[in-house]
């Protein structure tokens, strides 16, 4: 598995604690996301220092890439309880399309934290040639 705890996709994501948010909900989706990171930059099980620090980020955005869809749906259960926890407030939920933005906003600041790593893939470096 990976570097990132859930402590640490709670902490970025401004993620309730395992009370009133279940690890059951976010366990599957950040083993998705070592499984994209590994894809990204290949084994990083042995990273140390900044790399590792840096995997951690990445991990916990990715994270929060794949969860999003699942936090944003709303579920009924408990609803009249949900409703006097927090007295008057509004809910407000992201259409698909602000919510796909979102992710990908997750999904950009993890390739940011680890684009060093990454492979050329598509990339094409500028390389000097003589002419």
């Amino acid at each position: 598995m990976g570097f990132a705890s859930l402590n640490d996709v709670r902490s970025i994501g401004n993620l309730p604690d395992s009370t009133k948010l279940d690890d059951s909900v976010l366990e599957p989706h950040l083993k998705s996301a070592v499984r994209l990171l590994t894809k990204w930059i290949g084994n990083y099980s042995g990273a140390t220092g900044e790399k590792k620090d840096r995997c951690i980020e990445a991990e916990a955005c990715l994270t929060m890439y794949y969860a999003l869809p699942v936090l944003n749906t709303f579920f009924t259960q408990g609803i009249t309880t949900l409703q006097k926890e927090i007295g008057e407030m509004d809910f407000q939920f992201h259409s698909p399309e602000e919510m796909e933005a979102i992710r990908e906003a997750w999904k950009d600041r993890a390739m940011d934290a680890v684009a060093e790593w990454m492979s050329q893939g598509d990339r094409h470096p500028i390389g000097w040639y003589a002419v």
